[in-house]
């Protein structure tokens, strides 16, 4: 499924439809059993428009939510733009932060392939 480009649109999502965080990554399932809602939406989108998302519906700037995640403002602002992956750690407190399950914003088969180029890289 194709994500949204322009962030506007989410906010307005958010605004019109009274969502809370639990709506974002959790759909609703239909009388014929097929997934609704932006859950779905989310769930297809890469890890660091998960985290822009979550950001917005809490209401954080990202001085805020790097406070809460334990980094600086410019490692939050790598993670949201996609320049540099989360840390093991780093990953736990996004989740933490967010109060979401960590698998929910980052997929454990992209874990996997990024741990793999970082030790790549290391040696």
């Amino acid at each position: 499924m194709e994500y949204f480009d322009n962030f506007i649109e989410y906010e307005d999502i958010w605004t019109l439809n009274n969502i809370d965080k639990n709506d974002i990554f959790y759909s609703t399932v239909n009388e014929r059993g097929e997934e609704m809602g932006i859950g779905k939406i989310v769930t297809d989108m890469p890890w660091n428009k998960k985290i822009e998302i979550l950001r917005i519906a809490k209401g954080w700037n990202q001085d805020e939510a790097a406070a809460k995640c334990n980094t600086g403002t410019k490692v939050y602002w790598l993670w949201e733009n996609g320049k540099s992956y989360p840390r093991n750690n780093s990953r736990r407190s996004i989740a933490m932060a967010f109060e979401v399950p960590e698998t929910d914003i980052f997929s454990i088969e992209e874990n996997i392939i990024r741990e793999r180029k970082f030790k790549k890289t290391k040696l």
